[in-house]
């Protein structure tokens, strides 16, 4: 090991162990690792030598967050619209996945260090072929690890995920409805009609409803079948969570390097009122322990003052 890789190999072990001590940790950190181009640029290399070295980068982060006792990572690793960059850099970012996800199929890695579930989140299907198999490989291999959890956003974005859950969320209450043995076509213009009172009514229409409830106890309720069909249509915040990509822990901190102040469409579904997000300057292959550890320290005191006014939101 050369002298460079002795100094990091400490910092990690030092920052591992400070952050273990920690009163408290966040449970599930987001990272949208910015920076890898300008940093190629600024260091007068390569694109691949800057995208390698931020994978070089997120390894060095798992390890310290894993041995810390944080449950669970959430990586920007690419979005569904970086497709739209040049060819040549979109082949160069699938040919660093497939040596990454290869050595993880081969060696285990991070994984097996730590007892680390993988999932690859995302639109896997738009993948290359190998990608998509070596995607699933890893998470088939490491699907019964319990000890952390490491989500790969791949092609991803925030979007895309939430237009998923809300199409499956769908699929699911059309497969209810079909299954009810006392649905059937004539009553789809009843259910109609009571989803519309349901939603529609105002304090002058109750009124109506409640004096001819007075002649006829019957004639304005839901027959029992559509009542049925109209419990089983209650989506709640619950419902679309479950059918997201993955159904993450409630996210405590978000990280995005580079100086740049935006979220670009990452995990904006679990962004909360009790989510920190920390800007931080730092290109991201430059994004070192020590400042992983700053952005905790950061958010363990933030959380502190937030509580102080925010008791009941507390969910770690």
């Amino acid at each position: 090991m050369n002298y460079q890789g002795w100094v990091q190999g400490m910092e990690k072990s030092l920052v591992s162990t400070l952050l273990y001590k920690y009163p408290e940790l966040p449970q599930h950190i987001g990272i949208v690792m910015d920076g890898n181009r300008r940093y190629a640029r600024e260091h007068h290399a390569s694109r691949h030598e800057g995208h390698s070295s931020g994978f070089e980068t997120m390894s060095g982060i798992l390890a310290v967050a894993y041995s810390a006792g944080i449950r669970e990572i959430t990586v920007y690793a690419f979005s569904i619209e970086n497709f739209n960059r040049n060819p040549d850099e979109v082949e160069d970012l699938m040919n660093i996945a497939r040596d990454k996800l290869g050595e993880l199929v081969a060696k285990g890695g991070v994984a097996n260090k730590y007892g680390v579930k993988i999932n690859v989140m995302g639109r896997v299907n738009l993948l290359p072929l190998d990608l998509q198999e070596l995607a699933n490989e890893i998470t088939e291999i490491t699907k019964n690890n319990t000890r952390a959890v490491l989500n790969l956003c791949m092609p991803y974005t925030a979007r895309d995920d939430i237009t998923h859950a809300i199409q499956e969320t769908v699929k699911d209450l059309q497969g209810k409805i079909r299954n009810n043995p006392e649905y059937n076509i004539s009553k789809i213009h009843d259910l109609k009609q009571d989803l519309h009172e349901n939603e529609n009514k105002n304090d002058n229409e109750t009124s109506t409803l409640q004096s001819k409830a007075a002649n006829d106890d019957t004639s304005n309720k839901p027959n029992s079948s559509n009542s049925s069909i109209l419990e089983s249509i209650n989506i709640s915040e619950e419902t679309i969570t479950s059918n997201m990509y993955e159904n993450t822990l409630p996210l405590d901190l978000l990280i995005r390097t580079s100086g740049t102040y935006r979220l670009s469409d990452f995990m904006l579904w679990e962004i909360t009122m009790s989510t920190y997000i920390d800007f931080v300057a730092d290109l991201w292959p430059e994004y070192s322990p020590f400042c992983f550890m700053k952005s905790i320290t950061k958010w363990l005191l933030w959380k502190h003052d937030w509580l102080k006014n925010h008791p009941q939101n507390c969910h770690t």
